[in-house]
C-alpha cells in the first residue's frame, strides 16, 4: 500500500517554516537550485556549472517552480513557505508567479552584495549561474534579523521541515526515517555544506510522524 506524509506532519512543518528566520526569497533560491539539477540531468552538464534558463519556456525552471510552490488554489495557486506569516500575502502567489516571481527576484539580486546567482551577460532569455558563497554570506543574504540586536528573527528553517514540504505529495513505497527524508532533500537540490550550515537548522528532529497509509 502506498504511503504519504500525513496531513498533520505537513501542517506542523509548514507552521514552523512560516515563522522561521528565512525570508520568502529562499524559496526562489531553492527553485534555482532544483532547476540547476534538472538542467544538468537534461544536458549532461555538472550541476555546479549549469546555466539556469528562466522564463515560462524553460522546462527545468517551470518544473522546479511547480514542484516547490504549487498548491492548486484558484486565485493564488502558489505558496512560498518561508516566513509566510511575515509576508503581506501570507506566502501565496498568483498564477503570474512562474513568469515574474523567481526570475524577477534573481534579477533584483544583481545589485546586491553577496548575491548567490549571477546573470550571464547578454543572455536572452536570461540565464543565471551560481556564485559560491560562504555560510555567513548566505545567512546574511537570506535570514531576517531583528533590529539593532542583530539576532535572527526566529529559528533557522529546519531541513526536515523543508523535506516534508518538498515531499508533501510524494508517494512512498515504504516508511522513511526523518534522516532519510533529509538526505533525499539534500540530494534533490545538491545542497552543499556552506548552504546547509548557513541557511538551515540541521539538528536531529525525530519526533515527527512521517508517513501514513493512503486511505
Amino acid at each position: 500500500m502506498p504511503k504519504y506524509l500525513s496531513e498533520k506532519t505537513i501542517k506542523d512543518a509548514v507552521d514552523r517554516l512560516s515563522v522561521c528566520s528565512a525570508n520568502s526569497s529562499l524559496s526562489d533560491f531553492l527553485i534555482f537550485k532544483r532547476a540547476a539539477v534538472l538542467t544538468a540531468m537534461a544536458d549532461g552538464s555538472s550541476v555546479s556549472s549549469a546555466q539556469v534558463v528562466t522564463g515560462t519556456k524553460s522546462k527545468p525552471f517551470v518544473a522546479a517552480i511547480e514542484a516547490f510552490t504549487k498548491v492548486g488554489g484558484a486565485e493564488s495557486p502558489y505558496y512560498l513557505p518561508f516566513g509566510s506569516k511575515r509576508d503581506k500575502t501570507a506566502g501565496y502567489r498568483t498564477d503570474k508567479y512562474p513568469s515574474n516571481g523567481s526570475s524577477d527576484t534573481a534579477r533584483n539580486w544583481q545589485g546586491r552584495d553577496g548575491k548567490p546567482l549571477v546573470l550571464v551577460a547578454n543572455s536572452s532569455p536570461k540565464k543565471y549561474v551560481f556564485e559560491k558563497r560562504t555560510a555567513k554570506q548566505l545567512a546574511d543574504f537570506f535570514l531576517v534579523r531583528n533590529g539593532a540586536e542583530g539576532r535572527f528573527s526566529g529559528e533557522k528553517p529546519r531541513l526536515l521541515d523543508v523535506a516534508i514540504w518538498w515531499f508533501r505529495e510524494k508517494e512512498f513505497s515504504e516508511e522513511l526515517t526523518a534522516k532519510q527524508l533529509v538526505q533525499a532533500l539534500i540530494a534533490d537540490f545538491t545542497l552543499n555544506a556552506e548552504e546547509i550550515e548557513g541557511l538551515f537548522h540541521s539538528g536531529d528532529d525525530t519526533g515527527a510522524q512521517t508517513h501514513v497509509d493512503k486511505e
